[in-house]
């Protein structure tokens, strides 16, 4: 697939604690490193991406994230949002989707939002029930106007069930893909109105965040003008697709890779791990040979405590 400069990746809300580069210092992302970025923002993974090392803060990882993909526009166009440019290689998840299972299994909150419905753990059953107030949405595009009907509702699904989230460990993961756009042929106030209706949208999704996860919530925007094939259509990635026909009651993920003979990766905290304990050990080493030689090299006088515990007096005859 050709690379489209005009493709963007736009963070709309982050915590405090993550510090990213800021743009101007980034030359181009490319899409494929996106489930990599996310590992390393989710406090996942240690390894950054060549050109995008982001500083976090390993007591404050962030609780929930939600990657809304948007097929046909360029950008969401807004100035709040810190915006990179992206190559369009391909769009691929399943790593992080490896890391988040072998680091907490299955308890935690997975949901995908899509043109075909609602699909995942047990919030998406609560986002069919939620209701949609229709006049929020002015775009006339009927599939556009269903994928935004399905992410308003999950804004109203997580908002009503924010309680639930006070507690949680695990990093939930929220995927929105929005195809509405893409391919079609719209004049001006036509696309005006259905960017604004989306841009709405994902507003709404990361408020509902916000108010669930607080402040420890991402929500970025991958903005592709040129449609990309996903990974899981890829005639190389037969073997996943394989594991994919396993149920989550019915195979864990180490049964999984023993099933197919895949050895278990290394992680990539181990470098960090060892750095702690080499520094714990050096600063120990360090204290007690301070110690040994502060009291070798000590001359305590007469008048001193350790000198009169220590000399013995000769008895007179």
């Amino acid at each position: 697939l050709s690379a489209c400069s005009a493709s963007v990746l736009e963070f709309v809300a982050l915590p405090k604690s993550l510090e990213i580069p800021a743009p101007s210092t980034v030359s181009e992302i490319r899409l494929s490193n996106l489930a990599d970025i996310n590992s390393n923002l989710l406090g996942l993974s240690a390894r950054t991406t060549p050109g995008f090392e982001a500083q976090t803060d390993l007591f404050s990882r962030p609780r929930a994230i939600a990657v809304v993909r948007i097929d046909g526009i360029d950008s969401l166009n807004s100035k709040d949002h810190t915006t990179y440019k992206l190559e369009n290689d391909r769009f691929e998840m399943s790593s992080l989707d490896e890391k988040l299972e072998s680091s907490f299994g299955a308890d935690r909150e997975t949901v995908t939002v899509d043109k075909n419905g609602v699909t995942g753990s047990a919030i998406a059953q609560v986002v069919a029930q939620q209701k949609v107030n229709e006049a929020d949405i002015k775009t006339k595009l009927p599939l556009l106007r269903e994928e935004l009907e399905q992410v308003y509702r999950l804004a109203a699904a997580i908002s009503s069930q924010g309680a639930k989230f006070e507690n949680s460990n695990a990093p939930d993961v929220y995927r929105v893909t929005i195809t509405g756009l893409s391919g079609l042929q719209l004049n001006g106030d036509e696309r005006a109105t259905a960017v604004k209706d989306v841009e709405d949208a994902v507003n709404k999704l990361a408020a509902a965040l916000a108010t669930a996860y607080g402040d420890q919530a991402i929500v970025e925007v991958v903005a592709l003008s040129d449609a990309v094939t996903p990974v899981e259509h890829e005639p190389t990635l037969v073997r996943r697709k394989r594991a994919a026909d396993f149920t989550d009651s019915e195979k864990s993920l180490k049964e999984w890779r023993e099933s197919l003979n895949i050895e278990r990766f290394v992680s990539d905290d181990y470098p960090a791990i060892f750095a702690i304990f080499a520094g714990l050990i050096i600063a120990l080493v360090l204290a007690v040979l301070y110690t040994v030689v502060g009291m070798m090299t000590m001359d305590p006088s007469k008048d001193s405590i350790i000198y009169r515990m220590t000399t013995t007096r000769m008895k007179r005859a």
